[in-house]
């Protein structure tokens, strides 16, 4: 996990390792829970949209599933992959419902979406002791979705802007289209050139 501080108010951002979002997908308490924070840690959803999605919204593409964000923010439309477990537990949250397939899969308010991001926060600083965890809340569960997003596609040499003084770039050039289109489409900043900014510290 790394962290640094906000710029303009108290707290810090947090950037988790694969294996904590696999530790915090663990730790939630039931399908729904991790259907919800599968969606933003996972897939980069922000709360309201993650809210939103139906089952009629996972549709399946020659290249794995995807999640249709209908109504993105500002009111823009978008798809993004959706990793192949999440996307069964997704099915299976269906299968056991007898709601109507374009009634929202996680069917919760943005406050109680936010308020278990805290909670399984909560339990896993009890659990290891890295206070890290309660300073996580659902737009950093998005960060690390996109700043793993770029990890896995960037060459080798690829470097990053982060804190601590560290410089570089993360350049669109090494990463694939469709990553810079997915980036794009969720709404990521760019740089100048054809760089993102929301690169975090090395891990």
């Amino acid at each position: 996990m790394k962290m640094e501080d906000h710029d303009d108010h108290d707290g810090r951002k947090v950037w988790l390792r694969p294996e904590e979002v696999d530790a915090l997908l663990d730790e939630a308490d039931g399908t729904t829970q991790t259907v919800a924070l599968g969606l933003l840690a996972r897939c980069g959803l922000r709360v309201a949209e993650a809210a939103d999605v139906t089952p009629a919204d996972v549709v399946e593409t020659p290249i794995g599933p995807f999640v249709r964000v209908q109504e993105g923010k500002g009111s823009k439309y978008r798809e993004t992959p959706v990793p192949a477990d999440l996307a069964a537990s997704m099915r299976a949250l269906a299968d056991v419902r007898d709601d109507a397939a374009d009634t929202p899969l996680v069917d919760r308010s943005t406050r109680t979406i936010r308020r278990w991001v805290k909670t399984v926060g909560k339990r896993l600083y009890a659990d290891t002791g890295d206070d890290g965890w309660t300073y996580l809340g659902p737009h950093d569960l998005r960060r690390t979705w996109g700043t793993l997003l770029v990890e896995r596609e960037s060459s080798p040499d690829s470097s990053w802007s982060g804190a601590g003084g560290r410089t570089g770039t993360r350049s669109v050039s090494s990463t694939s289209a469709r990553t810079a289109s997915t980036l794009n489409s969720a709404g990521w900043r760019k740089s100048t050139g054809s760089d993102y900014s929301h690169s975090p510290p090395a891990f």
